[in-house]
């Protein structure tokens, strides 16, 4: 594939399971590395506040557009971990936002909205 081809969810997930190494094929490892990856993403929003003067640069942009990234291949792993893939997660969530949406629930709090 060439890194111009368009990439679907589930295309994404079975090219990242080609980078995935023996320590990424554990629950606990996938968890924990997806939860530090979204702290880097919170750090750079962060530093976005406290070294840029609330001012998104186009190299903080760039640095939070990579630690997605990352989360986005422990989120890929993590799925393929679970056996099922990226599409149907994301038809799920989306189906229950709509849901949501369509009973004025998006605000609030609580699971089953």
């Amino acid at each position: 594939m060439s890194t111009t081809e368009e990439l679907t969810l589930n295309s994404y997930q079975l090219l990242a399971k080609q980078t995935a190494t023996t320590n990424s094929k554990s629950l606990e490892y996938l968890v924990l590395g997806l939860n530090g990856e979204a702290g880097e993403v919170a750090d750079q929003a962060k530093r976005v506040l406290r070294d840029d003067d609330g001012v998104l640069t186009i190299s903080r942009k760039d640095r939070i557009l990579g630690e997605m990234g990352d989360c986005l291949w422990y989120l890929a792993s993590l799925a393929t971990f679970l056996e099922t893939d990226l599409n149907d997660i994301a038809r799920q969530n989306l189906e229950k936002l709509l849901s949501r949406k369509n009973r004025s629930q998006l605000l609030g709090e609580g699971e089953n909205r």
